[in-house]
């Protein structure tokens, strides 16, 4: 009847699941190979799963967003090869992988996401239009796009985004090709509906024209809060 199982860092290379597991932190460990693609035969009442920074590697399947209980999912520092919209998911953390793909260039159903963080991976293309669902749009609070390759215009989208408190969209450019290819053109007047965001970073990527005056408006931004081109401003 185990429910609760903690074994971070530790040397494992494999682990035995159980049914009624509903914290499961296998972090910092040497575990290798792919998610199972049936996990919710063996986890179907998993809430927090943690498997990052371990050896990870293939797809992340889709009968993820079948695990209707899962609140939390860490995949940080794994090296898995693709994106899965996951609607339920109210943390989901993928940063620091070699992730790929034009995850953000379709419709994305955000569902009820509070951490969305997909920070130093490879993804690229422009950002698209976002599904908001149930009026999520005061549930997501950080949203780490920073150190990909995304490019194009900052996206309309995020002025929906009216509870977010950290929006980091950084150093977007192609490392491969070692040459700016990255956000650009002006920054726009709709950031200034962030009404509750504390940070904006805009900085290293390709971004021109004026600071938008009605930023100052923004009481929560916390000094130095809004980075662009490297500096504070």
């Amino acid at each position: 009847m185990l429910e609760s199982l903690n074994l971070k860092n530790d040397s494992l290379s494999h682990i035995i699941l159980n049914a009624n597991t509903i914290w499961l932190d296998v972090s910092e460990n040497h575990i290798n190979g792919i998610i199972l693609g049936d996990i919710r035969m063996f986890l179907p009442n998993i809430w927090i799963l943690n498997l990052s920074r371990n050896s990870l590697d293939g797809i992340i399947p889709s009968s993820i967003s079948d695990l209707s209980e899962l609140g939390t999912l860490d995949l940080s520092e794994v090296s898995s090869g693709l994106f899965t919209n996951l609607s339920y998911i109210r943390v989901l953390k993928l940063s620091k992988n070699r992730l790929h793909g034009q995850v953000l260039s379709r419709n994305l159903s955000l569902g009820n996401h509070e951490r969305l963080s997909l920070d130093n991976n490879y993804f690229t293309r422009k950002i698209g239009n976002w599904t908001i669902q149930n009026n999520y749009t005061q549930i997501i609070k950080y949203l780490h796009l920073g150190s990909n390759k995304f490019t194009g215009s900052i996206p309309n989208a995020f002025r929906n985004l009216a509870g977010v408190l950290t929006l980091d969209i950084s150093n977007n450019f192609s490392l491969r090709k070692k040459k700016k290819n990255n956000f650009i053109g002006s920054i726009p007047m709709q950031l200034c509906q962030l009404s509750n965001v504390s940070l904006i970073d805009l900085s290293s990527n390709s971004l021109f024209g004026s600071i938008p005056r009605c930023l100052q408006n923004i009481r929560t931004l916390v000094y130095p809060a809004f980075k662009l081109s490297g500096q504070d401003i």
